[in-house]
């Protein structure tokens, strides 16, 4: 399984002031594309994005991302809807603490037009929705889809996901997936959802399928 993470090497990081619209910092380029990822830094974060693919520019004045070395905005290329061409998505951190994250995951699509931007479902919200809990014996039951994936022995008090510090977006064999942890009442890790996303017409990402992996599962 190929897995690529946030943090990589396939672009290069520029400090340049000068990238693709005047008043813009070149953050990550990627030559052999023509593409140009760049933003404007305002009270130490970067407000407001434009980004240069080949011939196309476009503007996307309401992005915003942490400006921290521990973790840059990056840029990578996927077939995600089968079409032979690739699609770019964009990973913006949002906070960075104690080795945990926040990121959001823009996803891009070249066309004839012009750069198109493809919406991608927040998996917070969904998680919130599809998540259920319930006691059962004095035993605590986590469930997705009305199955059962997690069971807490001897336990009162309910799980809880951490959609305010850890949501990690990546890529795995050409498909979108977001990852939240959840940790029990006093803060000890128990596994992580894993939501599959697919790209849907007109212009969605979709999440398709969730998948708890309790701590310590080797699958």
């Amino acid at each position: 399984m190929r897995k690529l993470f946030l943090i990589g090497l396939f672009f290069i990081a520029m400090g340049t002031k000068e990238a693709g619209a005047s008043g813009f910092e070149a953050i990550r380029s990627w030559p052999h594309q023509q593409t140009i990822l760049s933003a404007k830094e305002e009270q130490g974060r970067y407000k407001g994005f434009v980004i240069n693919i080949q011939q196309s520019k476009k503007y996307f004045p309401y992005w915003t991302a942490l400006k921290d070395q521990r973790a840059q905005p990056s840029m990578r290329t996927f077939d995600l809807d089968g079409d032979k061409r690739n699609e770019y998505i964009v990973f913006l951190p949002q906070k960075h603490e104690n080795g945990e994250f926040v990121n959001e995951a823009k996803v891009l699509k070249l066309t004839k037009a012009g750069i198109q931007e493809i919406g991608v479902s927040d998996v917070r919200k969904l998680l919130v929705k599809e998540v259920k809990y319930y006691i059962n014996k004095q035993n605590f039951y986590v469930q997705v889809d009305q199955k059962n994936v997690l069971k807490l022995k001897h336990e009162t008090q309910a799980p809880k996901l951490l959609i305010d510090s850890f949501v990690l977006y990546d890529v795995e064999d050409e498909q979108l997936k977001a990852k939240v942890r959840l940790v029990d009442h006093k803060g000890k890790y128990l596994g992580v959802f894993e939501v599959l996303y697919d790209y849907k017409q007109p212009a969605k990402m979709t999440p398709v399928k969730t998948v708890f992996k309790q701590a310590g599962s080797t699958k």
